[in-house]
């Protein structure tokens, strides 16, 4: 008898499995992120990388400083070595190969 009414209520509400879709959803995503832990954990080899980058020293004001001054000193050089500026071909091939090199390394950082 409980068995049958239990059954009649299974059947008829939609609701039920709703709740029971999203818990196996919710089951399968834990299961997914642990594995993607497991999977991710950080070997031996690399955490002696880390450790080698912590050591090297980096000037950080140099470096900052490089970066900040890239983008006048970008425009600075784009303005004198545009091609345009040049009206003989010799010199305008010449100012093209700088104005690309400095176009290339626009970001390039050191």
């Amino acid at each position: 008898m409980i068995i049958i009414i239990f059954s009649t209520i299974i059947k008829s509400s939609i609701w039920f499995w709703i709740a029971l879709l999203e818990f196996v959803i919710i089951i399968i995503v834990i299961i997914k992120i642990k594995w993607l832990r497991l999977k991710t954990e950080m070997s031996e080899v690399s955490k002696k990388k880390i450790k080698e980058f912590q050591k090297t020293e980096i000037d950080m004001d140099n470096l900052m400083y490089s970066i900040n001054s890239s983008k006048s000193l970008y425009k600075e050089l784009s303005k004198k070595c545009h091609p345009d500026k040049f009206t003989k071909d010799s010199q305008r091939k010449i100012a093209n190969n700088l104005f690309q090199e400095i176009s290339s390394n626009k970001r390039n950082y050191q």
